[in-house]
């Protein structure tokens, strides 16, 4: 897959590592089918590979990255849904990763200062409210292609919709938190996702997917 990156929307190469479906859990229907591209760039590679070999297979580094922090996440809907039922799954995500950014927990493990967790918490909100405006109303069928992705060069989300940028969301973290949430070790999105990305640890055995 090729995309423009950088303020001279240079045609960049991007190679898939992983897919898995999203399902609603107690009933394993799939919801939609998500897809993780990185640059195929040698040093994306390698930053793969060795997030893969660490013991706890530490995938999430992999959105702070500087080799593969503009990673592409490729998702295309398993049935026709609602634009708003589709976005309100993503504001729930985006809504967990305020509690563990902000949260009592949070304060208690020192990674947040209890006063500045107040104004952080309103500043990740605002960011969400944001989100839920920019985020495409069209109907949603089976085979839409949706892409979110890091601008490279600048922060924040942006959503593509059949190719074409729909919505920019300026927001240091949104980006981070929503690659993290299919990433982690604990309770990912998609299992299925991070377990095929865990089997292909080594930068020969990448193959482009979807």
């Amino acid at each position: 897959m090729v995309l423009p990156v950088g303020p001279a929307k240079t045609p960049t190469r991007f190679v898939a590592v992983g897919h898995g479906p999203r399902q609603v859990t107690f009933l394993s229907i799939n919801v939609y089918t998500i897809a993780l591209y990185i640059p195929d760039t040698p040093a994306a590679r390698a930053a793969l590979a060795a997030a893969c070999s660490d013991s706890a297979a530490s995938l999430d580094r992999l959105a702070t990255d500087p080799a593969t922090r503009d990673l592409v996440l490729y998702l295309t809907p398993a049935r026709a849904t609602t634009a708003a039922h589709l976005r309100d799954g993503f504001v729930r995500t985006f809504m967990d990763a305020v509690s563990r950014a902000t949260g009592a927990a949070a304060v208690k493990a020192g990674t947040i200062a209890a006063a500045d967790a107040v104004a952080t918490r309103d500043r990740m909100l605002s960011d969400i409210d944001r989100f839920k405006t920019e985020f495409p109303p069209s109907a949603v069928d089976k085979g839409h292609v949706y892409l979110f992705r890091r601008p490279a060069g600048s922060e924040g989300l942006e959503i593509s919709l059949h190719g074409k940028t729909v919505g920019t969301i300026q927001s240091e973290w949104m980006a981070a938190a929503l690659s993290t949430a299919y990433l982690r070790a604990d309770k990912p999105l998609s299992p299925k996702l991070r377990e095929s990305i865990v089997q292909f640890p080594s930068p020969a055995a990448i193959k482009e997917g979807m």
